[in-house]
């Protein structure tokens, strides 16, 4: 028998039904695409926002994040085994600041990868069309605009990315 309770202080709603659905769109999986989002990262009471810009690169994936004037947060790697963390900003350096952003990276880019350790115990479900990933005290919600959230909730730390739209500066629209 089912429980209704997926993790501590998330319920599972009665609608809600199993899903397959991926995270995040196959762009994420190709060497040749750049991709830009918005980020958002609340801490308890402190909050951070800028951009996450990604690329993969021979099965890294890669990606910096920098705030809004333009200072850079940290840079990381993700590949099939782990994430790292790269040119972090003092700020953040702290050993167990470091970890915690290092596993959250690694199970959010890294969820929808069969290898993944923690791929057999997620679990997966779509409720009022929004895409749910549970596992342990971390969630993912992927919304139908294609904002993806996830919640660390044993720290308290919450991710949020926006796809940026490109503009092609070599188009004018009047």
């Amino acid at each position: 028998m089912a429980g209704c309770i997926s993790i501590s202080g998330v319920k599972r709603a009665d609608n809600a039904i199993p899903s397959d659905l991926p995270v995040w769109d196959d762009n994420l999986e190709t060497d040749t695409a750049k991709i830009t989002l918005r980020i958002d990262i609340q801490i308890k009471d402190n909050s951070f926002s800028g951009l996450c810009i990604l690329k993969r690169i021979d099965n890294i994936l890669k990606g910096t994040v920098i705030n809004e004037f333009g200072a850079k947060a940290f840079d990381f790697a993700v590949n099939a085994e782990n994430c790292r963390l790269l040119d972090v900003n003092r700020m953040l350096g702290k050993k167990y600041i470091k970890k915690t952003i290092e596993k959250d990276l690694y199970f959010l880019f890294e969820t929808d990868d069969r290898r993944a350790p923690f791929y057999k115990e997620e679990e997966r479900f779509e409720q009022n069309n929004i895409l749910v990933v549970n596992y342990k005290k971390k969630q993912i919600e992927k919304e139908p605009s294609g904002t993806v959230t996830l919640t660390n909730l044993k720290y308290g730390v919450k991710y949020k990315f926006r796809r940026i739209i490109e503009i092609d500066r070599n188009k004018i629209i009047l």
